[in-house]
Parts: structure tokens; sequence; C-alpha cells
């Protein structure tokens, strides 16, 4: 990589972090947005889906002090659409080459998410149509 290209990958990867709302100090949150991008993608965060991604980032460790009031925030209302944009565009850099996570749990995470809301009996629909396409989006990237 040439370095003027890899100075605007770093700006764009910077122009991401601040439309998400994250800075140094909280850009660990990253990893939980493919769950955020799942259980919002019917417009209708359930609570069963806020409280799977919650358990996920507390066993990341990513539920304390910045970090946590940031990830509140992100449950708390539905983001613009650049906000999505911009963070499928840092998860296509996290699940580049280098692999800083882990694919496979990531997507299997993003299914218990879509499934906490139960479906019918907890075994039929329990994915939405939204969030089998917002499945198959962060597993493209």
């Amino acid at each position: 990589m040439n370095g003027l290209h890899l100075q605007r990958v770093e700006s764009a990867i910077e122009k991401s972090l601040s439309v998400l709302g994250l800075t140094e100090e909280t850009s660990r949150l990253v990893t939980i947005f493919p769950l955020l991008y799942l259980a919002w993608a019917d417009k209708n965060l359930a609570e069963p889906e806020g409280q799977k991604i919650l358990e996920a980032a507390g066993d990341a460790g990513l539920t304390q002090g910045a970090t946590g009031a940031v990830l509140l925030r992100w449950l708390d209302r539905e983001p613009a659409p650049e906000f999505w944009t911009h963070g499928l565009y840092l998860v296509t850099v996290l699940l580049g080459p280098d692999r800083r996570i882990d694919r496979e749990h990531l997507l299997e995470l993003c299914e218990e998410v879509g499934r906490a809301t139960g479906g019918l009996f907890g075994v039929l629909f329990t994915l939405s149509t939204e969030e089998r396409h917002a499945i198959e989006r962060v597993a493209a990237a």
C-alpha cells in the first residue's frame, strides 16, 4: 500500500469512528456494531435483543465507563443511516485480511441477537427478512 492510499484509509477510519461517536478509548465497540446493526435491522430494537447485546458487550469488557455510555446511546434510539454506512465500513476493515476479530463467532452472535425475540414458539420465523439481510451484509464485509 502506498503512503497516499494509507493516508486515505486512515482518514476514512477516523471519519467513521467520529460518525459512530467513538474515541480511542471507546473504539473497541466496533466489535459490537454488527450485533447492533442486526438488532435495528427491522427498525425496532426489542428488549431481548438489547439484553443479548449487553451480555456480549459485558463478556468483552465493553459495558463500563465511557464505552458503556456510548453503547447505551446506541441501544437507546435508532441511529441515522450514515451511522450504519460508516459502521459497516469499519466492520469491513476489521474483518479484512488480518482478521482482527473472529468472523464465525461474530456471525453466531448476530444470529443469537436476532433469535432473542423468539419468533413463533421460539422455533419458526426467529429471524425477520431484514435481520437475515443484515447478517448477510455482515458476512459479506
